[in-house]
């Protein structure tokens, strides 16, 4: 074999060894940005499930506070009621009662 042609191959094995040696490192950098692609994916769909935990959140309380100001007004009501029916009551006891003392006396 002649110089030259060692002379070629190992110029032709060092650029092999350069070419595997950046493909390598293109697939390291291919690698790291996959990554961070995906780690600011998972950020981001934290963040809006975060954001809809918020606003479901919100939204039931807005319902909850409804309901409970609805409660508030029918016991309201109720306790009206009761306290109407509890006056008629009233009235009508007294009237039996000062019939019955009237009859005893």
């Amino acid at each position: 074999m002649s110089l030259e042609a060692v002379k070629e191959i190992t110029a032709l094995e060092k650029s092999l060894e350069q070419e595997k040696a950046d493909a390598a490192a293109a697939a390291k950098k291919s690698i790291a940005d996959a990554e961070k692609a995906g780690e600011a994916s998972v950020l981001a769909a934290r963040q809006k499930a975060a954001e809809q935990v918020k606003e479901k959140l919100a939204g039931a309380e807005e319902k909850a506070g409804g309901v409970i100001r609805q409660i508030g007004n029918d016991t309201a009501q109720a306790k009206s009621a009761l306290a109407d029916r509890a006056e008629s009551n009233m009235s009508k006891a007294v009237d039996l009662i000062v019939e019955r003392v009237m009859a005893l006396s």
